[in-house]
């Protein structure tokens, strides 16, 4: 992972251009138990290059702490084919699995402190189905995680058709070392929503993006 705004380093990750999000207009649903079925594997092809990326739909999960600094919590995505690309700041390692994806920190620097710092996963071209979303504590903290995806563009005789739609919980508490896991359903297909579930009863929300 890598600070921009601050240039302060976190972590390190293979790193590969991810074009920006667009947002679209349908309402996701959030639910509060995991879903315990078969695996949720589907025949799609992975992006080949940047340019893909608009064609084959993106998925942008970003995820900050109460504190100032760096983040208090990592986060690693396992996708349906279980790859992953995430930080483990309590094991100290880093993944990054996927084709075309990038792990990054954006901080406002205060003289020498950074605030506002907010931790970004962006996915290229993602599959459709459920993916493990592990929330990794270094510290005692609250945090908050929120998700915006888009789908896959559909072309026809009216022009193309992507959708977009968006997630997020707030302000969940978590202790040190400690593991908080949820689960996310995103589908290429255009009109789909993304679903968000967890494992407990805490509150959830779900916005328009």
């Amino acid at each position: 992972m890598i600070a921009r705004a601050s240039r302060y380093f976190v972590a390190s990750l293979l790193v590969s251009l991810v074009l920006p999000l667009t947002a679209g207009a349908n309402r996701p649903f959030v639910r509060q138990e995991v879903p315990l079925g078969k695996a949720d594997i589907h025949d799609e092809a992975d992006p080949k290059d940047t340019q893909s990326c608009r064609t084959m739909g993106q998925l942008e999960v970003s995820y900050h702490t109460e504190a100032t600094g760096a983040p208090r919590v990592g986060l690693i995505i396992t996708d349906p084919r279980n790859r992953r690309i995430g930080y483990d700041p309590v094991r100290s390692k880093t993944w990054q699995e996927l084709p075309q994806a990038e792990a990054f920190v954006d901080c406002e620097e205060n003289g020498e402190s950074l605030r506002n710092c907010q931790a970004t996963i962006q996915i290229c071209g993602p599959v459709s189905g459920a993916y493990k979303l592990q929330v990794v504590a270094s510290e005692n903290s609250k945090y908050s995680l929120e998700i915006l995806g888009v789908s896959a563009e559909n072309g026809n005789q009216r022009g193309v058709r992507a959708t977009g739609s968006h997630a997020k919980v707030s302000d969940i508490a978590i202790e040190k070392r400690s593991r908080d896991t949820l689960v996310m359903k995103y589908y290429r297909e255009p009109g789909t929503c993304i679903e968000l579930f967890r494992d407990d009863s805490r509150v959830a929300r779900n916005e328009k993006p």
